[in-house]
């Protein structure tokens, strides 16, 4: 993936996220540049698909075999971006998270999975913070999301797991669902609930 590409999505699902470089190359005449910080409120901080789940262990697992290489019966793309600079501002989504658990942008991995015909309206993130523990994430997660004003923030549960959704008023590629299992947090954003839903269920089956 360009690094221009994976900026947009870091924008689209993160918001305010600068990717700078990647591990390729923008396409010629193009570069990333930050985006304007989001307006704050004053609320406080706080390629073969695997077919089995993957197992834990002491040693990580690349990022992107933690995403599903197939939903609605169209196989993804998935990526993972060698970032030599992120720049979250600080009232940001993920930099009010980074801050209410105590890490840095360089902590920070990426991986996304993506139809890249554009067919299917979906694109998911996966974020990782290498030992962060689940609970921590998932209540930093909520916080942030928050935080901002102008947007719906609701629960909804699929598989068992209580989901984070937001939607944010006029995003045309809809609604974000959002949970941290393990040490990774997950972004899956589409339109459609019922596909939102297969996403995740996809991705709790690789992870537990």
């Amino acid at each position: 993936m360009s690094s221009t590409r994976f900026a947009r999505l870091a924008l689209s699902l993160l918001l305010a996220v600068a990717v700078v470089a990647c591990n390729a190359a923008s396409p010629a005449g193009q570069s990333v540049s930050p985006s304007a910080p989001p307006a704050a409120s004053t609320a406080p901080v706080p390629t073969a698909p695997p077919s089995e789940p993957v197992p834990s262990g002491s040693t990580p697992v690349r990022l992107s075999d933690l995403l599903p290489a197939t939903v609605g019966g169209t196989t993804l793309t998935r990526d993972e971006a060698e970032i030599e600079t992120l720049n979250p501002h600080p009232n940001s989504d993920l930099g009010r998270l980074l801050t209410a658990v105590g890490r840095a942008a360089e902590d920070v991995e990426l991986a996304s999975a993506y139809d890249p015909t554009g067919a299917l309206t979906l694109e998911i993130l996966a974020l990782r913070l290498l030992g962060a523990e689940e609970a921590s994430l998932n209540a930093a997660l909520r916080s942030a999301y928050a935080a901002r004003d102008g947007r719906t923030v609701e629960n909804v549960v699929f598989g068992g797991r209580e989901i984070v959704k937001v939607t944010d008023a006029g995003d045309e590629l809809g609604s974000k669902y959002a949970v941290a299992v393990n040490d990774v947090i997950y972004v899956v954003q589409t339109p459609d609930p019922e596909l939102a839903e297969e996403a995740i269920l996809a991705l709790l089956a690789l992870v537990g």
